[in-house]
């Protein structure tokens, strides 16, 4: 279990901080901090000069204790407030946490608790469920009162948020509590998934990769990619993700060059391609690792939209290509029918893939596309699209 903090989960654990009678001793449940987390994720700031525990089942920062959710190795009634943050999800059995947790509180102790629901799988180690706001009702049942909410869509929220009195509470501390957060929730509203961490690169790292790639049809991005590059070409495939496109070049007698930022996914994609190049192609001093005129064809497969400046990029690989080389890029087109009928009914809903996917730095129409490129230098002589219908995206 490990606590893979966001910014809107510290202020809303600030909210409880400051309006809810929160005692001592105050446990934190899966409070240790992941490489990229470190300090960001600490919030005994929010609670100073009290006593403070963080646990988790192995040691590293931010950890105290060494304890298993499951079978809490501590007496009845010997804590004030217990945190589990954006870690209910890690946990396999959260009913059984729930109740060892309800166990430890003291009589008038309180449980804070957030979950994610419209959230892209993340191991650490395991990620096992995705709770609706109904669901943290149900796992609160045992205390005397509870306050469950939400952020995001109401018919799919991204996060779920609950607190849990094993005592009993005034209504007025429970209305001041209740508008504080929906003053709260309003600041977030129209947002999707929050990923404000220093944790959200690496979630939101894993692009899209189809189960398989039909090179015969032409409604096919990847299909259409292979078709354009053909035969015997030496190619620079930047953002090959874990090399299931690079595989099929190489099997048509391709020589292919691979640059990808992902370590994870460069060792998986090393295996089909002629070099691998590990870094950030807007970063990467290239003259060192490529050779000017070295490449027939350029590849960004899906991979432009995801650049903080994708002219620059464009520009700078140019001089890498033959004196009748190419780029071949695939790119989603803001245009599509869902994104418009979404805008008319006042939503930007980010998503895992597609479209809004929610590693997205820039978007594009085809004509923002035929301005980059003409923008970096380069004529379109080719222009394919493909076709997904509405609500399918």
């Amino acid at each position: 279990m490990v606590n893979n903090m966001r910014e809107s989960i510290k202020q809303f654990v600030k909210i409880c901080a400051e309006d809810l009678p929160v005692i001592e001793p105050i446990y934190e449940f899966g409070s240790l901090q992941v490489p990229g987390q470190e300090g960001f994720a600490d919030i005994r700031p929010i609670f100073p000069k009290r006593e403070y525990v963080g646990c988790d089942m192995r040691d590293g920062p931010g950890v105290d204790k060494i304890l298993n959710l499951h079978h809490i190795d501590l007496p009845s009634e010997s804590v004030g407030t217990v945190l589990i943050l954006d870690t209910l999800e890690h946990v396999e059995f959260p009913r059984e946490a729930i109740k060892e947790v309800y166990r430890i509180l003291k009589p008038n102790g309180l449980i804070v608790i957030s979950s994610v629901m419209d959230f892209p799988i993340h191991d650490y180690p395991y990620d096992y469920w995705r709770f609706t706001p109904e669901a943290f009702k149900s796992l609160l049942k045992p205390f005397n009162k509870s306050f469950v909410d939400f952020l995001g869509e109401e018919d799919f929220p991204h996060t779920v948020l609950g607190v849990g009195f094993k005592g009993n509470i005034s209504e007025e501390v429970m209305k001041r509590f209740s508008d504080k957060v929906n003053r709260w929730k309003k600041r977030h509203s129209g947002t999707s998934r929050d990923l404000s961490s220093p944790f959200s690169e690496k979630l939101g790292s894993k692009r899209y990769e189809p189960t398989s790639i039909d090179l015969d049809s032409k409604n096919s991005s990847q299909g259409l990619i292979i078709e354009m590059v053909g035969r015997d070409k030496k190619i620079l495939e930047v953002g090959p993700s874990t090399g299931y496109i690079t595989k099929i070049l190489k099997s048509k007698g391709n020589e292919v060059v691979c640059i990808e930022i992902d370590k994870e996914a460069a060792e998986k994609a090393k295996r089909y391609c002629d070099k691998m190049v590990m870094g950030d192609v807007e970063t990467l001093d290239l003259d060192s690792r490529l050779k000017p005129n070295q490449f027939d064809v350029i590849i960004f497969g899906d991979v432009l939209e995801h650049l903080k400046s994708p002219n620059t990029v464009l520009k700078k690989v140019k001089k890498y290509l033959k004196p009748d080389g190419y780029v071949v890029a695939s790119i989603p087109n803001i245009g599509h029918g869902d994104v418009i009928l979404n805008l008319l009914n006042g939503k930007f809903t980010y998503t895992s893939k597609g479209l809004l996917d929610i590693t997205h730095l820039r978007f594009f129409t085809l004509g923002n596309v035929k301005m980059m490129l003409d923008e970096s230098g380069y004529n379109i002589s080719e222009l394919n699209t493909t076709n997904i219908a509405v609500g399918h995206t």
